[in-house]
């Protein structure tokens, strides 16, 4: 399919929110629903609740994350896109993140697609129940892709299959992790 002939079907919101904090840390990711997707039944604090990252103030003013869409702000159903994740912070050495990928009219159990780790990429992918299995159960439905060690460089590359047919728009969810290690 050529750039001219791609469907623009639905449109893709990028909630983010970065969490630089202190570290107290959950070195391998944080437990599942951590991207402050309030709306999904999640806490507004991301990260920064208590048993992942807690801390006071904000050390790194400035920081912040961001996720490249290559299709902008639009899906081709089915087709698979590298979205990547970059946290910034001014004066730190690590980084983390967490993303989710739901639907707009339902935000809580509605999975957008499938999320999966890129090639090479320190990424995971677990359910809401925080089990490492594909699909995921009906009762767990919601995927989230987040590192698995912290890393010194700030990106990190997910791949994300769109739903197969038209369904509407998506929101990603992310939460990003900027730490002095």
């Amino acid at each position: 399919m050529t750039k001219q002939q791609k469907i623009r079907v639905g449109k893709i919101s990028a909630i983010v929110s970065v969490m630089p904090v202190m570290i107290l840390a959950y070195l391998a990711g944080p437990d599942a629903g951590s991207t402050g997707a309030v709306a999904g039944g999640e806490a507004p604090a991301g990260c920064a609740q208590s048993g992942c990252h807690v801390g006071t103030g904000n050390p790194t003013a400035g920081s912040g994350v961001e996720i490249d869409f290559p299709q902008g702000l639009t899906y081709t159903p089915g087709v698979k896109q590298v979205l990547t994740v970059r946290v910034t912070g001014a004066t730190t050495q690590v980084y983390g993140f967490q993303l989710s990928a739901r639907l707009a009219s339902n935000e809580r159990t509605g999975q957008a697609g499938d999320l999966a780790p890129a090639a090479g990429e320190p990424v995971q992918v677990v359910c809401q129940d925080n089990k490492i299995v594909k699909p995921c159960r009906a009762d767990a439905p919601v995927q989230f892709a987040m590192h698995t060690m912290p890393r010194s460089t700030n990106s990190f590359q997910v791949d994300w299959t769109p739903p197969a047919t038209d369904s509407g728009n998506v929101k990603i969810y992310v939460a990003g992790n900027a730490a002095n290690g």
